[in-house]
C-alpha cells in the first residue's frame, strides 16, 4: 500500500498514513494510531499546452496535457505524445507566455512550450582532408555518444574525430549527439 504523510486528526500531527479505500473520499490509516477516517482526494487539474517540436528541418504542432502545477524549464526533456508522429523525447528550448518568452514556468501559465527532438538527431560533421573541408549530416540517436579521438564511419567516409562543439557550452572531449552542435573530424 502506498504510503503518505497526511494530518491525523486523532494523533494531532502529521503522520504516515496507508490507502485503505480509494474513491472520492479515500480512507486512510495512520500508521502511528490506526485510526481511519476520510480524507478528500485532490483532482489534478491538467493544461493543454500547444507544443511546436523541431525535427531539423521541420516543425511538427501538437498539444499535450501536463499537470498544472509541473515546473517547466528551458533544457528540461519532456516526453510528447504525438498521433502522427508518435511518442518523441524532446528537450525544452523556450517557453511562451503573454507574448514573452520565459526560462521557466509553471504548466498552467504557458501558452506555447518551444522544443527540439532528441531522439533521433542530425549530427552536423564537418571533415577535412588536405585543405578541403566538406560538411555532411548524419541522423543518430540522441543519446549516441562521441569522443575526440574516435574514428567513425559514416556516408562512405572513414574520419577521427577532433574537435566537438557543444549547445552554448564552448567544447568538449566527450558528448552525446543531443548536446552536440557541429562535430569536426580528420580524413583517414
Amino acid at each position: 500500500m502506498p504510503e503518505e504523510t497526511i494530518f491525523c486528526p486523532t494523533c494531532g500531527e502529521d503522520t504516515e498514513h496507508a490507502l485503505v479505500k480509494a474513491g472520492q473520499s479515500n480512507l486512510m490509516r495512520c500508521a502511528e494510531c490506526s485510526t481511519i477516517h476520510p480524507v478528500q482526494a485532490v483532482r489534478k487539474r491538467f493544461a493543454n499546452i500547444r507544443t511546436v517540436v523541431n525535427r531539423g528541418d521541420t516543425s511538427v504542432s501538437c498539444c499535450i496535457n501536463l499537470q498544472e502545477d509541473d515546473h517547466l524549464k528551458v533544457g528540461q526533456e519532456l516526453l510528447v505524445d504525438d498521433e502522427a508522429e508518435g511518442v518523441m523525447v524532446t528537450e525544452i528550448s523556450s517557453l511562451e507566455s503573454n507574448g514573452r518568452r520565459l526560462q521557466q514556468a509553471q504548466a498552467k501559465d504557458v501558452e506555447t512550450i518551444w522544443a527540439r527532438s532528441v531522439d533521433r538527431v542530425e549530427l552536423k560533421v564537418s571533415v577535412y582532408k588536405g585543405g578541403r573541408t566538406r560538411s555532411m549530416k548524419i541522423p543518430v540517436a540522441g543519446s549516441d555518444s562521441f569522443e575526440v579521438g574516435e574514428v567513425i564511419d559514416a556516408g562512405g567516409t572513414r574520419f577521427k574525430v577532433v574537435k566537438i562543439k557543444l549547445r552554448g557550452e564552448g567544447f568538449a572531449d566527450l558528448a552525446e549527439a543531443k548536446d552536440i552542435v557541429r562535430l569536426w573530424g580528420r580524413e583517414l
